[in-house]
């Protein structure tokens, strides 16, 4: 019986005040009940007449600006007095109504109520510099551009006259009938948002009313007449929110707001401290469009040349993200990780201690792939828990089949930031594997099947593959080639020291072939050599064959076996004749080992230990068939891999071969090592320091034995060969080297990567570079940004045919297609092309390339024009073929820094519309352009696209506006076709959200979707599922409602970052060798399920959208013909 009372208790006290506020409601169905809600003896409130005490009450009709401003537009001399106003609010009511100079008087005090931030002492007649930005604090959208040189009028003629009284905290509004008194500031959120409460009498009421009318009047005059004039000031803050000027302002201001003006300028403490980094304008440069690539893509691959700053730059990129992260509310996600080369770590925290900056230490990427089970599990544990992680030297993680690159798949965070000089090595495949780690989630759907179709033709590829990997790169790669950045430095020498007095330069280089003489008889005994190469198996390279291991899902047994075969066969032959070319001693250390090969060929050698050796190999293994899983089958065409006796003949005829290749080494003479020991001799006389590389240690040790140590007395020769001597080295021929003695070093292409040698000014090629990445690093020793040199030199090779390689065209091929893609740093000697096709005999593939090679070498200007996103940007201003001068794009982007907005008006034959947003915490600055065509609107975001566009129109119109040609009666059809073409850019903005956002919120609805009609989840999750679905932007059918769509997208990529992870991890465990990549897309809907407090966690925070408008840096408005009608 009790627990029924106190059930029927509750039930009165929850039901009763619903049904009093219903009742209330059925009577008054024009006044307002204060509450529905509370307990049984809350009795709900009626609000008193709106008319009478204007209030601001949410979700409601009840705003006071509803009441006041029309008592003010009413009125012939309206008396505004208030504690704050903005410009904003000023301009939408004075500057938006016609009429008002026609009024006797516009009286307008206004002051700033007393703030913990102006408390300090300072001169009250005027406002400050913080009031002054108080001021601008609603924000001027350019939605109201007409009004405010509505307004600046209204101001110089006076028939508005303004003034100032610190701290004024009144708030009085007096119109010819009526006037209001009460908490209400003159702005938005006073007049519509805030909870305020005011009274308002009539002059024409009663008589106490009438007389408290009076009386509000005489407090707004007694105030009015109390404040300081300050028209002037009000002129001026409107004036710097906009000028009407020429097009070439607007222009340098759009793109200075892009290159040189990221949102971290406006944060002093950030902006002080970055300052005294003694950044390099191309360093900032790249900064800021890394940083804006990472807003969007949360990847960016950050490839300038060698020397150039980039690990200072990404140090200092790093610390940048970090503080970001941190303003956003991230500081749990903000741990940086970075793993590069054993060789930089130190360099690596160099500069990270240089800036004061302390992330994690960074790890050599050995210690994910090697070492200890359990160094290895911490280290890549750090890969795995790292939100910011930088993976230096980039093209070490493009086998896909090594451990380290397995490794690297299974990182988990949220920004990606990759570092190469040379993204492309071998082929265009490398790219492939570039955007592969960065993820395929920055590919649009369209470009996406496209890369999936070049994924499974690496090897063929043509220069319509070449354009399709351009596109897929051009928004995510920075990068400056060494030409681009000395036009920077020409352009702004002072800006770009070393140190004092010192400027940077990538110096000249001159690329000469010296010739490597042969006699007749060894070029015959090359060729006999090569000859016993083709006959070889390569039953080294086929000790196990596991197709588990290594076969491919699709590929059958047998298959495998023939490819295993022939790669094998291939790889023997191609050490045997890459190893002549090196010097006989590398070919016989190959042969029979180190050891045999200093006693054959009478050299001290310096290595420890004995490489090499084919011969014993394969006598060790001879009794015993290869490992295998394969069934006999599979063995068929290969019967010596399956039957012991046949492989034992197998391995002898391949021992034979080895033997006589050996002898026909041994017999050659060494004139080739010989005339390149005397081409080192000589440079050593020209110069003091001079590098030379080989791809083997063995070739060095000959070279410096058997020729240059009888030369010690006229320089010092290197060849470093452990830590410490690799450390002699790098003080030799560092900056901080005192020694006047002239050294060469013979360095190994170990030493070729990440280190700095300035001192030297000469490159030797003792071997051609097999790969392009070997090419440009070892160029990069000596071609710096800081060297000393106005030129540099670089020496290849003319080898005859028995000593060249087919990779020798491929080099150049690998040249032309990075070239192509994104800009080379190197010129390779087109001598060296023409004698490779001659004497290799290949004219029909080498007679196609050459052609194409030429007509890209006539072309590469236009070519490189998209070497990265902004690229087509910087053509805007560059030198010879930009629309504007680098001068004057200098100096017009200084002019009127404080104009909030800079607008140029033009007439055209169709309206178009170009607009450039200024970045924010949250977004990257953006560029728009709409063009009015017959059939619509086309709007574009695309920087190559609107550029090509704008240089068009630019060069050709001729009708532009300034103030003082503009006329008032144009202002209101000119602003009304403006707000419509504004209208319509924000209605397509989803059109334009990045590929990876946009497949989020695609994804997000799709489990919304499916949650609300799942029976195992409760009905209030459903509900908060659909509350959601409902206030969410929605992709597919274009529309954003009032909800931001870049924000809500960006925390859906948060939100389901964890899953996508979840779907990587369970292919890694059901396949370890899988290359298959996964995007948002491929997360399944129906079995995600996202708890309740999740969704209602972005319910609670949905981004509304922001006031875009206010964000308008520069824009260019041409008017269609016929649009500006003279009065007369």
């Amino acid at each position: 019986m009790g627990l029924f009372v106190l059930w029927a208790l509750k039930l009165l006290v929850e039901i009763f005040p619903k049904i009093i506020c219903m009742a209330s409601n059925r009577k008054k169905s024009t006044k307002e009940v204060a509450s529905c809600t509370g307990s049984l003896f809350d009795q709900p409130q009626e609000l008193p007449d709106q008319e009478r005490f204007p209030i601001n009450r949410k979700r409601s009709d009840l705003k006071v600006g509803k009441v006041v401003e029309p008592d003010l537009q009413d009125s012939g001399e309206p008396w505004i007095v208030t504690g704050f106003s903005s410009l904003g609010y000023l301009v939408k009511f004075l500057g938006a109504r016609s009429g008002w100079e026609k009024r006797k008087k516009i009286k307008l005090a206004f002051g700033f109520e007393p703030r913990k931030q102006l408390t300090k002492p300072r001169n009250a007649d005027l406002p400050t510099f913080e009031e002054e930005a108080a001021l601008l604090e609603e924000g001027f959208s350019i939605q109201n551009w007409s009004n405010l040189f509505r307004l600046i009028k209204l101001l110089e003629s006076d028939v508005v006259e303004a003034r100032f009284l610190d701290r004024l905290h009144a708030k009085i509004y007096v119109g010819d009938s009526f006037a209001t008194l009460g908490s209400s500031n003159f702005s938005t959120s006073g007049l519509t948002q805030q909870p305020e409460a005011n009274v308002r009498v009539s002059r024409f009421g009663t008589s106490i009313e009438a007389s408290q009318y009076e009386a509000f009047k005489q407090l707004a005059q007694f105030f009015f007449y109390e404040a300081k004039p300050c028209n002037d000031v009000l002129v001026a803050l409107l004036k710097q929110q906009l000028k009407l000027t020429r097009w070439q302002e607007t222009l340098a201001r759009a793109i200075a707001e892009l290159l040189e003006r990221p949102w971290y300028k406006k944060v002093s403490e950030l902006q002080d401290y970055l300052g005294k980094l003694s950044l390099w304008p191309t360093q900032k440069e790249g900064i800021n469009q890394a940083l804006q690539t990472l807003q969007q893509h949360h990847c960016v691959l950050i490839a300038d040349p060698t020397g150039s700053g980039k690990t200072k730059l990404i140090s200092t990129l790093g610390l940048i993200l970090t503080h970001w992260l941190w303003r956003k509310g991230h500081m749990f996600r903000s741990r940086i990780e970075t793993i590069c080369p054993k060789l930089v770590v130190q360099s690596w925290q160099h500069e990270a201690d240089a800036i004061r900056f302390i992330p994690r230490h960074a790890f050599s990427d050995g210690a994910i792939s090697g070492g200890s089970d359990e160094n290895r599990e911490r280290a890549v544990e750090r890969l795995r828990q790292a939100n910011v992680l930088v993976i230096d030297e980039a093209h070490r993680f493009l086998n896909p089949d090594t451990n380290r690159t397995r490794q690297i798949r299974r990182h988990r965070a949220d920004y990606l930031i990759l570092s190469t000089a040379t993204p492309l090595s071998k082929k265009p495949k490398d790219l492939v594997r570039i955007v592969e780690i960065l993820g395929v989630d920055v590919l649009p759907d369209n470009q996406l099947e496209a890369f999936n179709r070049l994924r499974k033709n690496l090897d063929n590829y043509n220069d319509q593959d070449l354009i399709l990997l351009r596109d897929y790169l051009k928004h995510l790669i920075v990068r400056l080639t060494k030409e681009q950045i000395n036009t920077y430095l020409d352009a702004n020498p002072v800006a770009h020291q070393y140190c004092p007095d010192k400027n940077c330069r990538y110096p000249e280089k001159e690329n000469e072939i010296y010739k490597t003489d042969c006699r007749p008889e060894d070029i015959s005994k090359a060729e006999q050599i090569l000859k016993c190469a083709d006959n070889l198996k390569g039953l080294v390279f086929l000790q196990k064959l596991f197709k588990k291991k290594y076969r491919k899902r699709d590929q059958t047994d047998e298959q495998y076996v023939a490819n295993r075969t022939g790669a094998a066969k291939a790889i023997a032959k191609y050490k045997i004749r890459a190893l002549l070319r090196s010097s006989r001693a590398a070919l016989v250390e190959h042969i029979a080992g180190t050891d045999e090969a200093a006693r054959r060929l009478a050299f001290q050698r310096s290595k420890k230990m004995n490489t090499g050796d084919m011969i014993r190999v394969l006598k060790e293994g001879r009794d015993i068939l290869p490992e295998t899983d394969l069934k006999s089958d599979a063995l068929t065409k290969y019967p010596w891999l399956a039957d012991l006796t046949l492989y034992q003949k197998a391995v002898d005829e391949e021992l034979k071969l080895y033997s006589e290749i050996m002898e026909l080494a041994v017999a050659m003479s060494d004139d080739r090592e010989k005339g390149k020991a005397e081409m080192l001799h000589q440079l050593m006389q020209a110069n003091t320091h001079v590098l030379a590389f080989d791809s083997t240690l063995i070739t060095l040790d000959y070279l410096q034995d058997k020729f240059l140590n009888r030369l010690n007395n006229q320089f010092i020769c290197h060849v470093p060969r452990n830590s410490s001597s690799q450390k002699k080295v790098l003080d030799e021929f560092g900056f901080k080297s005192t020694s006047t003695d002239k050294h060469l070093a013979l360095l190994s292409d170990s030493m070729s990567e990440g280190i700095n040698l300035p001192r030297a000014n000469v490159v030797l090629m003792l071997d051609m570079p097999s790969v392009l990445r070997l090419a440009e690093q070892r160029i990069g020793r000596i071609d710096r940004l800081n060297s000393p040199f106005e030129k540099v030199k670089i020496l290849w090779p003319g080898d005859k045919s028995p000593f060249t390689l087919r990779k020798d065209l491929r080099l150049f091929k690998a040249n032309y297609a990075a070239r192509f893609v994104y800009g080379s740093n190197i010129s390779i000697p087109e001598d060296l092309l023409h004698q490779e096709i001659e004497e290799r005999d290949l004219p029909a593939e080498g007679a196609d390339f050459m052609n194409s090679y030429r007509k890209h070498l006539r072309e590469e200007n236009a070519i490189d024009a998209s070497s990265d996103a902004f690229k087509p940007v910087r053509t805007l201003f560059m030198r010879g073929s930009g629309i504007i001068t680098p001068e004057d794009y200098d100096n017009l982007k200084k002019q009127d820094v404080r104009v909030r907005t800079k607008l140029s008006i033009a007439q055209d034959e169709r309206g178009w519309l170009f607009v450039a947003l200024k970045a924010t915490d949250d977004l990257p600055p953006r560029w728009y352009l709409l063009q009015e065509s017959v059939e619509g609107y086309r709007i574009e975001t695309a920087l190559e696209e609107i550029c090509c566009f704008l240089t068009l129109k630019m060069r050709i119109l001729e009708d532009w506006y300034t103030l003082d040609e503009w006329r008032p009666e144009w202002w209101e059809s000119v602003q009304s076709l403006m707000n419509k073409y504004l209208i319509s850019m924000q209605a397509h903005q989803l059109q334009h959200l990045p590929p990876l956002k946009e497949r989020a919120l695609k994804k997000g609805r799709q489990i919304l979707q499916s949650i609300t009609s799942r029976k195992d989840v409760s009905e209030e999750h459903k509900s908060v599922a659909y509350q959601l679905l409902q206030k969410m932007p929605d992709p597919l059918n274009n529309v954003a409602g009032a909800t931001d769509p870049y924000l809500c997208a960006q925390q859906w990529v948060d939100l389901l970052r964890p899953h996508l992870h979840e779907l990587q991890d369970k292919q890694e465990r059901r396949n370890p060798k899988s290359n298959k990549l996964f995007s948002f897309s491929d997360i399944p809907a129906k079995n995600t399920l996202i708890p309740q407090e999740q969704i209602q966690a972005l319910l609670d925070h949905l981004p509304n959208k922001g006031a875009e408008w206010e964000q308008v840096a520069a824009c260019i408005l041409a008017v269609p013909s016929g649009c500006l009608i003279d009065s007369n």
